[in-house]
């Protein structure tokens, strides 16, 4: 899966829990250095900002 596949797999997991009803989503990765936990926070993100909700680090730990 290539960084655009990544992208996509953490935004449209976001998305479908947003449509569930979720909105106080939270994400759990591992380092950033790591390119395809990266580019699924990115997605993340990006489907949050999509659906109005600011990102907040609570929500976003810090990478382990």
């Amino acid at each position: 899966m290539g960084s655009y596949g990544n992208a996509l797999a953490g935004e449209e997991a976001t998305d479908y829990l947003y449509e569930m009803g979720h909105r106080r989503i939270a994400y759990f990765g591992v380092s950033n250095a790591m390119l395809f936990s990266a580019e699924r926070r990115r997605g993340y993100q990006m489907s949050l900002l999509k659906h109005g909700i600011t990102p907040r680090e609570s929500c976003c730990p810090p990478e382990i």
